[in-house]
Formats: C-alpha cells, sequence, structure tokens
C-alpha cells in the first residue's frame, strides 16, 4: 500500500487530537477514523510499533489538559512515571448521595491501541453500588466502557461519566450478572442507601 506524505500524516494526528469534533457515541465516527488511522500509520507493517507511539502521544495530551485544567472531583494520572498506559484515578462521593464524602480510588489501565479500544478500569476501593463488582471493582453496564467507547471520548469524560454514574447507575439489567446489590437497590432504596453509606465509612473515608 501506498504511503501518505507525512504532513498528511500529521494532519491526520492532529485531527484525532481535536477530541470534541464527533459525538462520543457515533459509530460511524469510530469507523472512519480507525480505517484513516490503520491506512496512514499501519501501512509498513510496524502496526504494534506506531500504534504504542500514537497511544504514547494522546496520553500525554491528556495528562496536559489535567494540569492546565484540573478538574475539582476526580483526579486521575500515571501511576509511574516509566509507565504511561497505567493510571490511577480518584473519584470524589457526590453530594446527598450515599457516597458523600468518600473518596474512591480506581485503577485505569491503557491498551497499547488506545484511544481505538477503551481502558480497563475497575474500582480499588470497595464501593456498595449495583453495577460495580464487590470482589474485584469491576464496573458493568457503563456502555462507555464498552460497546459505546469511541476515540472521542477522554480520560477526563471518563472519570466525570463514572463519577455521575457512581450515584446514578444504570441498572436496567443490573441484577443479570447475580449482583445482590441490584435487588436491594431495585427492591428497598433505604436499606440500599445504609448500607452504602456504612461501606464508604468504612472503606472510602478512612
Amino acid at each position: 500500500m501506498e504511503h501518505q506524505p507525512e504532513d498528511q500524516s500529521l494532519q491526520i494526528r492532529e485531527s484525532l487530537f481535536k477530541i470534541d469534533m464527533f459525538d462520543g457515541d457515533d459509530d460511524q465516527s469510530l469507523q472512519f477514523w480507525q480505517s484513516l488511522f490503520k491506512i496512514d500509520m499501519f501501512g509498513d507493517g510496524q502496526e504494534e510499533e506506531k500504534s504504542e507511539s500514537f497511544a504514547r502521544e494522546r496520553l500525554e495530551m491528556e495528562m496536559k489538559d489535567i494540569n492546565d485544567n484540573p478538574p475539582t472531583h476526580i483526579s486521575y494520572g500515571p501511576v509511574d512515571s516509566d509507565d504511561l498506559f497505567n493510571w490511577k484515578g480518584t473519584v470524589t462521593g457526590a453530594l446527598d448521595s450515599p457516597y458523600e464524602g468518600g473518596i474512591f480510588y480506581l485503577s485505569l489501565r491503557f491498551p497499547l491501541d488506545y484511544p481505538f479500544n477503551p481502558p480497563t478500569v475497575k474500582f480499588i476501593t470497595k464501593v456498595y453500588h449495583p453495577c460495580i463488582d464487590e470482589k474485584d471493582g469491576r464496573i458493568d453496564h457503563m456502555d462507555i466502557l464498552y460497546e459505546k467507547w469511541s476515540p472521542v471520548l477522554t480520560v477526563k469524560k471518563l472519570m466525570l461519566s463514572i463519577a455521575s454514574f457512581l450515584s446514578h447507575p444504570d441498572v436496567t439489567n443490573a441484577n443479570a450478572n447475580g449482583n445482590y446489590i441490584a435487588q436491594i437497590y431495585l427492591d428497598d432504596t433505604k436499606t440500599f442507601r445504609e448500607n452504602a453509606r456504612k461501606w464508604t465509612f468504612q472503606y472510602a473515608m478512612s
């Protein structure tokens, strides 16, 4: 396949960095940018190396963004300066929710083909929640971590979504995976809030 000119390659990368130009739920946008990326950067058989290089550029850009414009109730960044693909994040529990006052830690592991595939995100802090596995911290039923992920989404947008999801979960199919907390959430709101508050005090405020 004929290689794209270097200036065109730069234009494609810059366009991908303009992360607000498309709706994050637009599947056609995802497919379009994936095809451009593969044509431009994967033409010489060094797919993995170039994919990782691009992912590093994108993550460095996102680190600069949070340093320049730090949000108030979330934070995130690399665990170790030697590993740009392993991050730790924090979410502060929302006011008037059973998680108020809690600080919840998460792990974010980015694939080498980020942003074309989402990071693997898990809660490190134990949290009583209908859509978060109490044993391994896996987040269920949050579509932007799975089928609705798009390369136009950013870590900041993802973390803000998780902060919102913590207090406003989608429980449509939450008990499908056998999460007993989901059933309590649906059947007995008072008990759910009491238990969630206890866990917040025990695990997120110590």
